[in-house]
């Protein structure tokens, strides 16, 4: 499924609130989300503040389209009308983009991705190209043959 404007999946119903509320304690402990969000049950972020909240509601959403089986497309693109310090933000780099194309070859939440034509980006993009080519079976009937996780560690 591809996913255009994936960030503008806003639901705030009160099933999705409840099941957010499950979601986020189930990731910080009460002392850690009033540490970092500055509640102990912090309401789900909104995109005019970025930072950790709002990723994690990203993240919960897609989550919650993973569990229906969607596996969505992901375009790595800052928002059209965003200010430019935000936008260099949410660019795509080539963490992001390894890192991307990791998790989709991991068979996570990614699957592709919109990116320039940066020299340095195509050739991360070529990189997974030539594992993709070379190690074709592991995809045949699309099904993933060993549980995988992409471990980043800041620093």
């Amino acid at each position: 499924m591809f996913v255009d404007n994936a960030g503008s999946l806003r639901c705030a119903c009160s099933i999705c609130r409840r099941k957010w509320r499950k979601w986020i304690g189930g990731r910080y402990t009460a002392a850690e989300r009033q540490e970092l969000f500055g509640a102990a049950d912090p309401a789900m972020g909104v995109a005019s503040q970025p930072g950790l909240l709002w990723a994690e509601t990203q993240r919960f959403r897609c989550v919650q389209c993973l569990r229906r089986n969607v596996r969505p497309i992901l375009c790595t693109r800052p928002g059209y009308n965003l200010p430019r310090t935000a936008r260099r933000l949410l660019e795509m780099n080539l963490a992001s983009a390894a890192l991307g194309n990791a998790e989709a070859a991991a068979f996570g939440g990614g699957g592709g991705f919109l990116q320039g034509t940066d020299p340095a980006l195509m050739e991360v993009q070529k990189q997974y190209r030539r594992f993709f080519e070379r190690h074709a079976a592991l995809y045949e009937g699309l099904d993933s043959l060993a549980e995988v996780a992409v471990f980043m560690s800041p620093g």
